[in-house]
């Protein structure tokens, strides 16, 4: 299966290093060296084994400091500035890994201030970068470490995983200025990265979960977990001829929690819906664009029912059907005020992710419900509106889809 980079932002990322990979080694070194001269090995060393991470080219880094071991520490120091330059032409080279911004940022920095250093120094007559003053190479190499790696984690990630698609981490505006109150103020939100279901959950991948778990099956639901319209459409356990591949709907949102977690999943938050929803799309309504008719998605009673899953385009990001069909329960407890006072990173209204998911059985306020449906008009089907039930609602016109966290490897 491919693998693809994430990229995620960790400030306090930049004392692990400080404080976790640095002392230790210069205690060590210190033994041996003058202190100056333990500073520069040290910041030399960790900033190779730090960013490398133990893998392919932190060894080659490893075997490079053996051989310049006979160098100036400061030439060192100023090797340990390229390692970005040749993690690009490794990753790129032999990884097929896509080049970041962060990546071009954070070398050009350290590349423009080893250069303007050297520019201050040019009255040294003696020829060499390792000839800049050590004063300004641990100025130099801390900032740079602090730039390139302090200030984001590395991983790789399987592409997809059972059917899922990875949503990359990232910025993203959320909520629309001109539309309901409960959708402004646009603001910008980081969305860690995550897997998302490339369709809704279907009759037949609910079935396999009710089969599996019988507390769930339409005769045995507990009553307060329902609004007794609970697998309407279904005949005891089976659901409606030839409908296997349409979303199930008549599901409750604890239903919908109850089979995420047996999947080894969970509901996305709104934030994570929203951001997958736009597709990458900057500041437009639905998943593809401005506007939108028949042909875009199941919506406006054009077929009044359900359709099977993916029948029409995909967004940006590989997702079927973010738009129409039915809505998708999330996460979040329902808050018209919510965005007013929306956290910046990683948004989630109603106690946090873990608490709900392990006493969801026992969660009494509404629940978010985003994407509109089969008879919603126009309006209803943006990316940005937003709806809301209560826990025990189940409906004709909602059903759900699953995420999962991304797990660093």
């Amino acid at each position: 299966m491919k693998k693809v980079f994430v990229q995620e932002i960790y400030p306090y990322r930049f004392l692990v290093w400080l404080l976790g990979l640095n002392i230790p080694i210069f205690l060590v070194l210190s033994q041996f060296f003058e202190r100056e001269r333990s500073i520069e090995w040290t910041l030399a060393s960790s900033a190779g084994l730090f960013y490398q991470g133990w893998n392919v080219t932190g060894f080659c880094f490893l075997v490079l400091t053996w051989v310049l071991r006979k160098y100036k520490a400061s030439k060192l120091v100023v090797f340990s500035f390229l390692m970005p330059v040749w993690d690009v032409l490794f990753s790129n080279l032999f990884l097929g890994d896509e080049l970041t911004v962060s990546v071009f940022v954070g070398t050009g920095l350290v590349a423009a201030g080893i250069y303007f250093v050297n520019l201050q120094h040019k009255k040294v007559k003696c020829k060499g970068l390792h000839m800049m003053p050590r004063k300004g190479i641990i100025c130099i190499l801390v900032v740079g470490i602090f730039l390139n790696y302090g200030m984001q984690e590395d991983f790789w990630a399987d592409e997809g995983v059972d059917g899922m698609v990875l949503i990359p981490a990232g910025e993203f505006e959320m909520g629309r200025e001109d539309g309901p109150s409960d959708e402004h103020p646009t603001h910008t939100v980081y969305v860690d990265a995550f897997y998302m279901d490339v369709y809704e959950v279907t009759n037949a991948e609910y079935k396999a979960f009710i089969d599996a778990n019988p507390q769930w099956q339409k005769d045995r639901i507990e009553p307060r977990l329902h609004d007794s319209t609970y697998l309407r459409l279904w005949n005891g356990n089976n659901y409606p001829l030839d409908k296997g591949d349409h979303p199930v709907n008549y599901v409750s949102w604890y239903a919908a929690m109850a089979y995420a977690k047996w999947a080894g999943k969970r509901l996305p938050t709104e934030a994570e819906w929203e951001k997958a929803a736009r597709g990458g799309l900057v500041g437009k309504g639905y998943p593809w664009g401005d506007t939108i008719n028949a042909a875009d998605a199941n919506h406006g009673r054009y077929i009044n029912d359900t359709n099977p899953v993916g029948q029409y385009a995909p967004n940006g990001y590989g997702l079927y059907d973010m738009a129409g069909n039915v809505w998708e329960w999330c996460l979040d407890k329902y808050d018209s005020d919510f965005y007013r006072a929306s956290p910046k990173r990683n948004p989630f209204s109603g106690g946090t992710l873990t608490e709900v998911i392990n006493d969801f059985i026992n969660i009494d306020t509404p629940r978010v419900f985003r994407g509109g449906d089969w008879a919603t008009q126009d309006l209803f089907v943006r990316v940005d509106n937003r709806d809301a039930g209560i826990p025990m609602y189940a409906s004709v016109f909602v059903g759900f889809r699953c995420v999962k966290t991304v797990s660093h490897k």
